[in-house]
């Protein structure tokens, strides 16, 4: 038996720094002894900044911080912020960036800010936005290109016991220098919590979720000069909406994303679109709808499409927010782009499937990629913060989570030994599974790619008990393959070898003349890894310049160079078990 989870196919001038990061797995930011949490993130045109809580416990409580992350993951630098308090939100100011936070350095909470340069260095010191002592949690900043807007929850209302409607919606304006601007705004007009806000000029809008009926989702927009437009209902659903509201822009209009309990203990997320003039642009998007819990979205916009993240509960079997012993992947981030016209662009994907749980999922764009924050271990005492970068171009992904291989363009399913698998799948909810007995080949093929010069691909797989027909001395299979069409011709491939009971795997692409190039083969133990190969074409039929590339496990193993390889270009390809010889078994 032969198990492989499609994790994603994707091509189109990727850019060779792309770290091997993206989707899946990822790099630590903020890993201490303590426990991390994140809430903010953004991206300065070089480098992105990411706001981080350290909860050191006992005292001094939960200190605030921000770390410098390079487009390839490397961490440049950390500015630590002398007070304590929520994880901070971030915004980008052309010049610095503003982290703001509701702050708990003694006394009642309240909202501070810090300045932070592109060096990644805190900029004098932290200043007081609010001068509210009942602030719940800052949820969010934009900046309007002269100054930033921040918004929180502020609680002045609230009695013992609380009361339905008893919080509001503040913000207050923030100048590049670190000087409150204005007198603090009550936005919500009756009551309201858990606020977004983004900026398209000429004006913010802020959504958030009503606190009375925590039902619907209210909306309205704020000049830079502080005047307050009319508040008006982006989704008045009689589902509970109890949670975050997150709000994105594309320039002109607004992505406005929540989650509804559906069902008891069930929350789909859903977006509507918000023109300028506050009008709703066609109807609910339903952008997740998957069994169990899907909470806390994050967005991002990317030029041509939103990047939606969450927090994803379906395998928290008793959705108690904790891995429990045989929960497996128990919480994921997922992930589903959405055109700047409103529709799904692609199905859901896992942006991690990692055992354990990883949560809040602030999502930032930049240099073509997004950067997608998240904490690992949530909730545990070793949560730490880590990101992973998600590229933009992406012309094919599919995690088979609608249990069926119809995003696929064609697979050979050999009467059944090709299937989707539910039974412990190697990430999500499903996986594919292929039982070899005979010399048929099972894949799954995808012809997305089209006249691909640069074109990469990863995948999960396992090969269990495989067997490529030791006992006839067949010792090889092809477990990728990328073709050129018309004529068919392959240029690379991923090959699985098992001889003497040693697994290993091997690279390969093919030269203009049709000699091949090969990385040599790397040992792998048994159990599920995590491969990715790169192809890049020769720039001419003179240049020896074309590339390969293979990842094992998010290792770089082997780059093959100076390749004279321009003749062709990838038009599709297949994963599963292929080139299969006499013998070959599986169970």
């Amino acid at each position: 038996m032969m198990d492989v989870k499609a994790r994603h196919l994707l091509g189109i001038a990727l850019l060779a720094a792309l770290p091997a990061a993206a989707l899946g797995s990822g790099f630590p930011i903020e890993n201490t002894a303590h426990r991390e949490y994140s809430a903010g993130a953004a991206f300065d045109g070089t480098n992105f900044l990411v706001g981080f809580q350290d909860s050191v416990s006992p005292a001094p409580g939960s200190s605030i911080g921000a770390r410098l992350v390079s487009p390839t993951g490397a961490l440049l630098a950390t500015a630590p912020v002398a007070r304590t308090g929520d994880s901070p939100d971030v915004a980008f100011g052309g010049t610095n960036y503003l982290l703001a936070w509701g702050d708990h350095s003694g006394g009642p909470p309240t909202v501070y800010g810090q300045l932070v340069s592109t060096a990644g260095a805190a900029v004098g010191s932290p200043f007081l936005i609010s001068t509210s002592t009942t602030v719940g949690e800052v949820t969010g900043v934009a900046f309007d290109g002269t100054d930033y807007l921040v918004v929180w929850t502020d609680e002045r209302r609230v009695v013992d016991p609380p009361q339905p409607g008893d919080k509001d919606v503040y913000g207050r304006f923030v100048s590049t220098a670190g000087a409150t601007v204005g007198a603090e705004l009550k936005i919500s007009g009756s009551a309201g919590k858990d606020a977004s806000v983004a900026f398209a000029a000429p004006n913010y809008l802020v959504a958030w979720g009503e606190d009375v009926a925590d039902q619907e989702v209210h909306a309205r927009f704020v000049t830079p000069a502080g005047a307050l437009q009319t508040e008006f209902t982006v989704n008045g659903s009689a589902f509970p909406s109890d949670n975050p509201v997150r709000v994105a822009t594309d320039g002109t209009n607004f992505l406005v994303a929540w989650g509804d309990e559906v069902t008891a203990d069930n929350w789909d997320l859903f977006g509507q679109l918000v023109s300028p003039s506050a009008t709703l642009v066609g109807g609910v998007i339903s952008i997740c709808t998957a069994p169990g819990a899907q909470l806390a979205p994050y967005l991002a916009f990317d030029g041509a499409n939103y990047l939606v993240t969450w927090s994803d509960l379906r395998n928290d079997g008793n959705g108690n927010f904790a891995c429990d012993p045989g929960e497996g992947f128990c919480i994921d981030i997922g992930g589903q782009l959405v055109s700047a016209a409103g529709t799904l662009v692609g199905a859901n994907f896992a942006v991690t499937a990692d055992t354990g749980a990883q949560a809040q999922s602030p999502t930032v764009y930049g240099g073509g990629q997004y950067l997608v924050v998240f904490t690992n271990e949530f909730q545990t005492p070793s949560a730490d913060v880590f990101g992973t970068f998600v590229p933009v171009d992406l012309i094919f992904r599919d995690g088979v989570e609608s249990d069926t291989f119809s995003a696929w363009s064609a697979a050979s399913l050999d009467g059944g030994d090709l299937s989707v698998n539910s039974v412990t799948p190697l990430g999500g909810t499903f996986d594919i599974k292929g039982v070899v007995n005979d010399t048929n080949s099972l894949y799954v093929e995808d012809q997305s790619p089209l006249d691909e010069d640069h074109y990469r691909a990863r995948f999960r797989f396992d090969p269990a008990s495989f067997d490529p027909g030791t006992a006839q001395s067949h010792f090889r299979t092809r477990i990728f393959i990328a073709f050129e069409q018309g004529p068919t011709r392959r240029l690379a491939a991923i090959v699985l070898k098992k001889q003497g009971g040693q697994l290993s795997l091997m690279g390969r692409t093919r030269r203009d003349d049709n000699s091949q190039a090969d990385t040599g083969f790397f040992n792998i133990g048994a159990g599920p890894h995590l491969v990715e190969i790169e192809w890049k074409r020769a720039t001419s039929a003179l240049a020896a310049d074309g590339e390969l590339r293979l990842w094992i496990d998010d290792t770089l193993m082997s780059t093959l160079t100076a390749l004279q390889n321009n003749v062709s270009s990838v038009d599709f390809a297949r994963l599963g078990v292929l080139s299969l010889k006499s013998g070959a078994s599986g169970t």
